[in-house]
């Protein structure tokens, strides 16, 4: 049975086609995704994956940090 940090170790995957992911993936909660995605926008960021929602969790979206 894998210990309790085999969360932390996600498989590599292609958000962008093409480009694997080969940062941190960092998962952050915030009060206002609209607003978020916004600033994201506004800083140079580019959203990869549109928002969707995930049952009895909430929105979740990607984007890339520049």
């Amino acid at each position: 049975m894998p210990g309790p940090d085999c969360s932390v170790l996600q498989e590599r995957r292609e958000l962008v086609p093409g480009v694997r992911m080969a940062g941190y993936e960092a998962s952050i909660g915030v009060d206002d995704l609209k607003a978020t995605i916004a600033a994201a926008e506004a800083g140079g960021g580019k959203i990869v994956m549109q928002p969707y929602q995930i049952e009895g969790v909430g929105e979740l979206i990607y984007f890339e940090d520049p």
